[in-house]
């Protein structure tokens, strides 16, 4: 629906929950932080349980390749949603949602090779927009005007502004209170699993790579956007119910039944051969 709308001018963010509204007037073209995190979050996770679905095939790691690649123009071609901020996150986060779906493990050259990624795709979304009209630019070309007219302190006093509304948000908005403790948590569990959490490392690693890359998301976006804590509060909407629903699967597992013997289910309903009790 974010996509479409994007393709069409925009016109369902205005006054809505994942848009923006006249009351803050953050902007008023393109996607805002919140559609950000909502069609980032939405995007990598249906990426994951695709390539869970069909965890042998190729074709199910190319087609969420290409999601993901759709994510990012849709949310940073300056034609779109020209979101500087959502460009720096998704693109790192999903580089390595899309690694660890592979069955590799992220290295540190890795990690680098996405940072420069984001780096070149926003030099190539800003050389887009200085090609349109002057009265067509977004904020990211008249960044690079005003930088080269008046020197680098108009980019460091951008940063500044947006550490400023970051902070204020944080210090201000109920999200304070529990997203911490959450992506904490989390981040813990699924870095040291034990238990059943060990048992979602093994039984389902494509799901367990969705929620890592949501993490990721989640605390880059929080770092890169001036909306602070309200990005990883809108993703952890998204992955803190998978989590729960494979959850809940998983606890099924193991259930004995009359005959003595325990069975294997599978997030599709199925049952898997049986185990001994």
């Amino acid at each position: 629906v974010l996509m479409v709308d994007l393709l069409l001018g925009a016109r369902l963010q205005l006054n809505t929950v994942f848009g923006y509204s006249p009351i803050v007037a953050g902007r008023f073209a393109g996607t805002g932080n919140t559609a950000f995190a909502f069609m980032g979050a939405a995007g990598l996770i249906t990426g994951a349980l695709i390539v869970h679905r069909w965890p042998r095939s190729r074709g199910a790691l190319a087609a969420t390749g290409v999601l993901y690649a759709g994510v990012v123009v849709f949310d940073g071609a300056p034609q779109l949603g020209s979101d500087v901020g959502g460009i720096l996150a998704l693109v790192p986060a999903l580089g390595v949602t899309w690694v660890l779906l592979t069955g590799r493990r992220p290295t540190l050259r890795t990690l680098a090779i996405a940072a420069v990624a984001s780096v070149v795709a926003l030099g190539g979304f800003l050389m887009l927009d200085l090609a349109r009209a002057p009265e067509s630019r977004t904020h990211l070309a008249r960044l690079w005007e005003d930088t080269t007219e008046r020197g680098g302190g108009v980019l460091l006093e951008t940063v500044e502004r947006k550490a400023r509304s970051n902070l204020r948000v944080f210090r201000s908005t109920i999200y304070t209170f529990f997203v911490p403790p959450a992506l904490g948590v989390m981040a813990w569990l699924l870095r040291r699993p034990r238990g059943r959490w060990q048992r979602l490392a093994h039984l389902y690693p494509k799901l367990r790579a969705g929620l890592v890359g949501g993490l990721v998301l989640g605390v880059l976006g929080f770092a890169v956007n001036d909306s602070g804590i309200a990005i990883p509060a809108v993703i952890l909407s998204f992955l803190l119910p998978m989590a729960v629903l494979v959850h809940l699967v998983m606890a099924r597992a193991g259930w004995a039944r009359p005959d003595g013997r325990t069975y294997e289910y599978r997030l599709d309903g199925a049952v898997a051969p049986e185990r001994p009790a």
